[in-house]
């Protein structure tokens, strides 16, 4: 997928689904599967495994003090490997091209930036 517009919207709603339910975050983890080109991204980037370690030790101390941690722990990794997913295809000055698009020349340019140096 080249544009933008598609991958951030996809992203978005892979999110949404695999955040409201276990049976979703499957699903999505699935799609992850099959349409990730190269599963080095999880690698590539510094932030993703100790993001996973970070929701693991906080999914952890929610399955012992009230439970469902585990459930917790599989949805926010298969969010995050979304994440890494559309990090993965990014090429410079798309997202400021996505902000100006969605919201103008000021607020767009400013959000887009935003994105952009993040």
């Amino acid at each position: 997928m080249r544009d933008v517009r598609l991958r951030t919207g996809i992203a978005t709603l892979l999110s949404l689904v695999a955040f409201y339910s276990v049976p979703g975050a499957v699903a999505v983890f699935i799609w992850w599967l099959i349409f990730t080109p190269n599963f080095r991204i999880v690698g590539k980037n510094r932030l993703v495994l100790p993001s996973i370690a970070l929701i693991g030790v906080f999914s952890v101390l929610l399955e012992i003090t009230g439970g469902g941690g585990f459930s917790y722990f599989f949805r926010m990794m298969v969010v995050i490997l979304i994440g890494a997913w559309l990090l993965s295809g990014q090429k410079h000055g798309e997202f400021l091209h996505l902000g100006c698009w969605l919201f103008g020349n000021r607020t767009g340019f400013e959000l887009g930036m935003l994105a952009e140096m993040a």
